[in-house]
C-alpha cells in the first residue's frame, strides 16, 4: 500500500476515467483476489479454541511476540524525556491550577471498545505516577485542545488503526490538532502512536524539523507494547510497578 493510500486510489480512478486502465482490468484482479482467499478458506479445517491456544501460547511464542515488538518499537527526538517541574503550591485558583497541570492526553476511536486500556494499564498509570493528570478523548467526547503559553506539559498518545480510511483517517486528523497546539505552545513533552505508520508519518510531517520531538511508535496497542513504550518515553528505571493500583 502507498503512503498516501487515498492519493494511490483517485489516480487509479482518473486512470480508469481516462482509459489507460480498463474496467474489465480492475475487475479481473478483484476476481483472481476472491479466487485466492476462497482456496485458502477451503483449506481449513475446523478447529476448537482450546486447541488453538495450546498450539499458540507457547512460551517459544511468547518469547518471539517480544522479541517482535520490541524490534518493531521505533523512536525520534531526545529520551528517554525529562521530569516535569512541580507546579507552585502557591496558586489560588482551583480551575487555574487545573488548566495548568501536566496532561496524559490519550485519544481513542471508541473508549468503550478499547479493551487495551484501564487504570492499571502503563499508558494510563505510568504518566501518572510521573505527575501527569489523564485526559481520554474519543470520537464521542472529542474537545478542541485548549492549549496556552502558560499551560504545562502534555504526553500525547494516539490508539489508531492501520487502515489509513474512514474513522481512522478522522481521529488521526482530530489528534493532529493537539499536536500541533502543543508544538505551538512548546507544550509537547512527548508523543505515542500505537497502530498506525501512516499517522506517525502524517504526524512527523508537522514536526518544526526532523526528530526535534521525543517520539514513540509501536504497530501493536497490546499492554506488552504500552510497556515498551512507556520504557523508551520516561526511562526503564522510572517504572514503578509497585504503585500500580487499578482503581486509583
Amino acid at each position: 500500500m502507498p503512503d498516501d493510500a487515498i492519493g494511490g486510489i483517485e489516480a487509479v480512478c482518473q486512470a480508469v476515467a481516462a482509459g489507460e486502465i480498463s474496467r474489465d482490468r480492475i475487475e479481473a484482479s478483484v476476481s483472481r483476489l476472491f479466487r485466492a482467499k476462497a482456496k485458502v478458506t477451503a483449506q481449513r479445517q475446523a478447529i476448537s479454541a482450546t486447541s488453538l491456544r495450546q498450539q499458540l501460547v507457547t512460551s517459544e511464542a511468547i518469547a518471539l511476540d517480544q522479541q517482535i515488538l520490541q524490534a518493531s518499537i521505533v523512536c525520534g527526538g531526545s529520551l528517554p524525556i525529562a521530569p516535569i517541574a512541580p507546579i507552585p503550591t502557591t496558586e489560588t485558583a482551583t480551575e487555574t491550577a487545573t488548566s495548568r497541570s501536566p496532561r496524559n492526553v490519550i485519544i481513542v476511536d471508541d473508549l468503550l471498545r478499547c479493551s487495551v486500556l484501564g487504570h492499571h494499564r502503563a499508558a494510563v498509570a505510568v504518566p501518572k505516577q510521573h505527575g501527569y493528570d489523564l485526559l481520554c478523548l474519543d470520537s464521542q467526547s472529542f474537545r478542541d485542545p485548549d492549549l496556552t503559553p502558560e499551560s504545562s506539559a502534555i504526553v500525547l498518545q494516539v490508539f489508531v488503526r492501520g487502515n489509513p480510511f474512514g474513522s481512522s483517517a478522522d481521529l488521526a486528523a482530530k489528534a493532529q490538532r493537539w499536536l500541533e497546539a502543543a508544538i505551538a505552545c512548546d507544550q509537547l513533552a512527548g508523543l505515542i502512536v500505537y497502530g498506525s505508520p501512516y499517522t506517525l508519518e502524517q504526524f512527523r510531517a508537522t514536526f518544526p524539523a526532523p526528530d526535534t520531538v521525543p517520539y514513540v511508535f509501536s504497530f501493536s496497542q497490546t499492554p506488552d507494547a504500552q510497556i515498551l513504550a512507556m520504557e523508551r518515553l520516561f526511562g526503564s528505571g522510572a517504572m514503578q510497578w509497585s504503585g500500580f493500583k487499578p482503581n486509583a
